[in-house]
């Protein structure tokens, strides 16, 4: 928990602390959620290696931002990479750059696609709606056929059967993310 604080404090003199403070701050100041987890493990280094070496087999990752020697550095320069590394992370997650097809998506899995969408839509824990989906799928030239949220709930009948299990049913038409 107090590493929490640290990050909350994010002082320019501890790298680390800074780039994950500032990368917060700058992803709420522009309406994203920001949400934090911990769980108490017996081996904190070794899960934490685990952790990383799932999620950068798919991701990129604020850990790959090159720290910097606080001595030798300016903060608003450093404030700066950090908020155009998170612009490019927003614009492409993934550790490889997917491939453009003609219409301009990506050849990403269509419920991988989805997922992004939904993940983007997220805004104060509020429910997200079928209709912005469809709008933001649209987008990328995803058929409207192909966009059953329905299919990526994990309570609903049609969900049963696909292994995207990512949102979760609340009413007609509303969704909220559960990953």
């Amino acid at each position: 928990m107090g590493r929490f604080g640290d990050y909350i404090s994010g002082k320019f003199s501890a790298s680390t602390n800074f780039k994950v403070g500032e990368a917060v701050k700058y992803l709420r100041d522009n309406v994203y959620r920001v949400v934090i987890r911990f769980d108490e493990v017996d081996n904190r280094k070794v899960e934490e290696k685990r952790i990383l070496q799932n999620l950068r087999g798919t991701f990129r990752l604020l850990n790959d931002l090159k720290g910097y020697d606080y001595n030798k550095s300016n903060e608003r320069d450093e404030r700066q990479n950090i908020q155009q590394f998170v612009d490019q992370i927003l614009e492409n997650p993934y550790r490889m750059e997917p491939k453009m097809s003609t219409k301009g998506s990506t050849d990403l899995p269509i419920p991988e696609q989805i997922k992004q969408i939904c993940k983007k839509l997220v805004f104060n824990g509020e429910a997200i709606t079928r209709q912005n989906i469809l709008r933001e799928a649209k987008k990328l030239d995803i058929n409207e056929r192909s966009v059953q949220p329905a299919d990526y709930c994990n309570n609903k009948k049609t969900g049963d059967w696909s292994k995207h299990s990512f949102l979760h049913w609340e009413e007609k038409g509303k969704y909220t993310l559960i990953q």
